[in-house]
């Protein structure tokens, strides 16, 4: 079976959907109300579903769901009562980078019941038929976004992957950014020893220079946590469902098209709708890209509608220092406008073994010595992580003497670095049997940046 959600072909994808959902074990809610993967003839009635519960998505936004490079129409599953839709949800299969590995997810949304046939266990069937299909598909981890965290907390789900933002005045991140030119000009200007760099020029992006955004956006996200993998089509679907404004890029020395090097010049790039910048790439994190890009965008702003900036960024985006010098603030928060991000591992022993390259990573930072062994207690499951001087290898049904005990979800939270084994010993969500467990445990379990970008999921 593929490590990758994306290698699947559609035949594939739905024989293992009608596979899964024959053997699944939710017994259906009323004879009269039926349960099971959507169908191509089901877009017409399921956009006017949506619209009644959530008056969204716009006819824009559902037509480019159904262009989506990787959808296919059983990614929902729908409950009829009748010929009439009554309950939705939709499930988008993604791979991640998590550091040095990929992994498959699956993104739960748009589920609802209309009003008249809630509480006849329709929403929990079809959570579950979800879940089914995510495993079936080969997701390892299960993510969505949600006000309502209790219900899916019953169900295994538990808080995890946190919101990060600033927002700042636009005229005081002028103000900083002015200044700060002036202040190196002035200690630069006169030195001969200084090397003079090539003027930076902002303009509007132009649809023949995606490769450019392309290989930024590859090479900004190489080791990131959380950064979805886009192949030339999604970009192609991503740049072209025009769920943004404006796409800006900085541009070094002549703005014009190389043969030989393309679209090289291109050092950075932002996307932005009205006053929020939903993804800000610059070269080698240049502050010089950042802060013009920045000039820029707040000018813009100023000239609109005069609002506060918002970046959405990872909380190592140095971005963020900008907006902080600038008097803005910095959210780093599970929470924020009453969402929550809720994960789930569907095997936690199955996501222990592909982070090991993370784990292996975490030893080596942490100089922990190799012949250590920490064991973990999982529900009624037993792994052993043994320390070696390049990597770290697991063991399935053991445990040692110096380990940890904790609950699925208090796992999962920590491979996916959503908490440290430190907070979580004080916390009491795990608990020790030695003094080594908790040094093992404390170098291993690191929180970790994990950021999901926003451009993906934004409604035009």
């Amino acid at each position: 079976m593929s490590s990758t959600l994306s290698n699947r072909s559609p035949l594939e994808r739905r024989n293992l959907l009608e596979q899964g959902l024959r053997t699944a074990s939710a017994t259906q809610p009323s004879s009269l109300t039926q349960i099971a993967p959507a169908r191509a003839g089901d877009h017409p009635a399921i956009h006017r579903f949506l619209m009644n519960v959530f008056q969204c998505p716009s006819g824009t936004d559902y037509a480019a769901q159904l262009e989506d490079p990787y959808y296919e129409p059983t990614d929902r599953v729908v409950a009829r009562h009748g010929s009439r839709i009554v309950g939705h949800a939709r499930v988008q299969f993604r791979d991640i980078r998590f550091g040095p590995v990929t992994l498959p997810v699956a993104w739960l949304t748009e589920m609802a019941i209309a009003p008249e046939f809630r509480g006849q266990n329709i929403g929990s069937t079809i959570f579950e038929k979800c879940e089914h299909l995510m495993r079936q598909q080969g997701a390892c981890v299960g993510v969505l976004s949600t006000s309502k965290a209790d219900f899916f907390k019953q169900c295994g789900w538990t808080v995890g992957i946190r919101h990060s933002f600033s927002t700042a005045l636009p005229r005081n991140i002028l103000s900083y950014i002015r200044e700060y030119k002036r202040t190196e000009e002035s200690k630069n200007g006169n030195n001969p020893l200084i090397e003079k760099g090539l003027p930076i020029k902002v303009r509007i992006w132009r649809h023949v220079e995606q490769d450019a955004l392309v290989r930024l956006y590859n090479n900004d996200s190489e080791g990131a946590y959380g950064a979805y993998e886009r192949t030339d089509a999604y970009w192609r679907w991503l740049l072209n469902r025009q769920s943004f404004d404006q796409i800006y890029v900085a541009v070094e020395g002549l703005d014009k098209l190389n043969l030989e090097t393309g679209f090289d010049a291109i050092k950075g790039y932002a996307v932005v709708k009205g006053a929020r910048i939903i993804e800000m790439i610059a070269q080698d994190n240049r502050q010089d890209i950042i802060l013009n890009l920045l000039e820029r965008i707040c000018g813009d702003v100023i000239e609109q509608n005069d609002q506060p900036v918002r970046l959405d960024g990872a909380a190592t985006s140095p971005v963020h220092e900008v907006f902080r010098l600038s008097g803005g603030q910095f959210t780093d928060a599970p929470a924020a406008n009453d969402q929550v991000f809720i994960t789930k591992a569907f095997d936690p022993v199955d996501l222990l073994e592909r982070v090991r390259p993370v784990l292996s990573q975490q030893a080596r930072n942490s100089n922990l010595n190799a012949g250590d062994e920490l064991g973990i207690q999982v529900g009624d499951k037993k792994v052993l992580i043994s320390i070696n001087q390049r990597s770290v290898k697991i063991s399935t049904g053991k445990l040692g003497r110096s380990y940890i005990t904790c609950s699925p979800e208090a796992f999962t939270q920590l491979l996916l670095g959503c908490i440290d084994a430190e907070d979580a010993i004080c916390q009491d969500h795990i608990q020790v049997s030695t003094k080594l467990a908790s040094e093992l445990a404390t170098g291993l379990f690191k929180r970790l940046p994990v950021w999901l970008p926003p451009l993906n999921d934004l409604l035009a």
